[in-house]
Parts: structure tokens; C-alpha cells; sequence
């Protein structure tokens, strides 16, 4: 964006009439008036290119996870999640996940917490379920805000109930949001969801 690149201190100047060309104080009175412009272009540029979600990495897309109310989930090698209470993002209950072990989460490195690329797909299914009315519109939205899908089919099967047919590249896809897959489509309450995954 040209704005941000501008130097107006050299603007400021540059419209200066020209008996103010060379006074010192004036240019000086100028320098001072305008040079905090550039901090501010570098906050702006900083926002922009750096802090945007497409962009962003490590803390700054945690500090946007933590904006929207999902927190980067800690996974193992397999992407399994962990055992948590209540509160924490996307926490699974006993005998649903392997409790987590501090010893392990600092001194292996077969344990970590989820990549920036599927925590981006994580927050933008988080953006798409927080403002979900559960009609099919949102569910083909957040399939494929998260599983990248390149085509996604609810199907009604009557008797409330639906099915969801998720076509996406096999390359891409997080074994963290295969695993019970109907709790991620954010249907309306009360309907029944079965997922159904076409690799291509």
C-alpha cells in the first residue's frame, strides 16, 4: 500500500514554499511534526502483512486464536488430542484422550502443539462456527474453512438428519479433525450429522 511506504517528512517539505526551503527551524518543526508518521506506518505495515490471519505465525496466530476462543491445541506425532477439563480448547474427557505429561511436552520431540497451517484452518472454522445458525450454507462454509475441501454435499435424510460428503485433496488433510468428524460440522441442534470423506 503506497501509504505506508510514503516518507512525509520528505512530503512535508517538498510542499513547503520555497522561502521555507532552507530555514532550519521550520524544517526542523517539520521533522518533528511528521516523524512519528513512520512509526506509525510500521504498525499499520506490521498489522497488515504480519498480523492478518492468512499471514500470521507462531504467537502472533496464537494472539488471533485467543481472539476468536480457541486456543492452538496440543497434539502427539499422531495429532491426537489430550486429555483436558472443562474450558480448554477442544479438551477431550477420560478414556477419550491420553492425559498429558509435562515431562513429555518439554523433553520429547514427538510431542507438540498443532502447525500453523492447520491452526489457521482451526481458526477459520472457529470464525464460521461462532456466527453458525446450522443452516447448510454455514456447514459447507466451515468444511471448508477446515478440511480445504474443494467440494462439499449435505444431503437431508429426512427424519432430521444429514450428510455431509467432503471432496478434498488427500495430500492436505489433519488426522486431529477426522476423528469424529460430525462434531466439527456445526448443524443445527438437535440434527444428526454423518460425515462421509472423498480423497481425490
Amino acid at each position: 500500500m503506497k501509504g505506508l511506504t510514503d516518507n512525509y517528512v520528505e512530503i512535508g517539505k517538498s510542499l513547503n514554499l520555497s522561502q521555507f526551503h532552507h530555514a532550519l527551524k521550520f524544517n526542523a518543526f517539520l521533522t518533528a511534526l511528521l516523524s512519528p508518521y513512520a512509526d506509525i506506518q510500521a504498525a499499520l505495515s506490521d498489522l497488515l502483512y504480519n498480523r492478518h490471519i492468512d499471514t500470521a505465525e507462531g504467537r502472533q496466530l496464537d494472539g488471533i486464536g485467543d481472539i476468536v476462543g480457541v486456543a492452538r491445541p496440543y497434539v502427539d506425532a499422531n495429532n491426537n488430542w489430550y486429555f483436558g477439563f472443562t474450558g480448554q480448547s477442544k479438551a477431550k474427557g477420560f478414556s477419550q484422550a491420553p492425559i498429558r505429561d509435562a515431562g513429555v511436552a518439554t523433553q520429547s520431540t514427538t510431542h507438540n502443539y498443532m502447525s500453523d497451517m492447520d491452526y489457521r484452518a482451526l481458526i477459520r472454522w472457529k470464525i464460521v462456527a461462532n456466527n453458525s445458525h446450522g443452516t447448510t450454507e454455514d456447514i459447507i462454509r466451515a468444511c471448508i474453512a477446515l478440511y480445504r475441501a474443494k467440494k462439499v454435499e449435505v444431503k437431508n435424510l429426512g427424519g432430521a438428519e444429514v450428510k455431509v460428503i467432503i471432496t478434498r485433496n488427500k495430500a492436505i488433510h489433519t488426522f486431529v479433525f477426522e476423528n469424529q468428524p460430525e462434531q466439527w460440522i456445526p448443524a443445527a441442534a438437535g440434527v444428526g450429522v454423518t460425515v462421509e470423506f472423498v480423497n481425490t
